[in-house]
């Protein structure tokens, strides 16, 4: 039996790129009539990157969903504190009516 190279063309890390060379490992994976190593397998290749990707939009949905909530809880927040403002007011304009009733009363006129 003939022992197979992998067939994957890759490229050294120098800044002039080159054509590069084949990997030349020992391959087990055939694919499309071309022999690869388990790292440059095409369909494991492909595999990994899916599942990366995959992993990458959990991520980022759990990211979203954590913005929408500290969103929602602000909105939620603000809300309340409009309301407490308005009520502070409401009992405020109804405690100087006392008052105001309270000095008319004692016969304080307004001027």
């Amino acid at each position: 039996m003939m022992k197979h190279t992998c067939e994957k063309r890759v490229y050294g890390s120098s800044m002039f790129v080159g054509p590069g060379h084949l990997h030349g490992v020992s391959a087990k994976y055939e694919h499309e009539g071309k022999w690869y190593c388990k790292t440059h397998h095409p369909p494991t290749v492909k595999a990994k990157a899916n599942e990366e990707s995959c992993k990458w939009r959990a991520e980022r949905n759990a990211e979203d969903a954590a913005r929408a909530k500290d969103a929602a809880i602000r909105k939620a927040e603000q809300r309340v504190l409009k309301v407490a403002m308005e009520t502070a007011e409401s009992s405020e304009e109804l405690e100087l009516d006392r008052a105001c009733h309270a000095l008319k009363a004692l016969g304080w006129k307004e001027s």
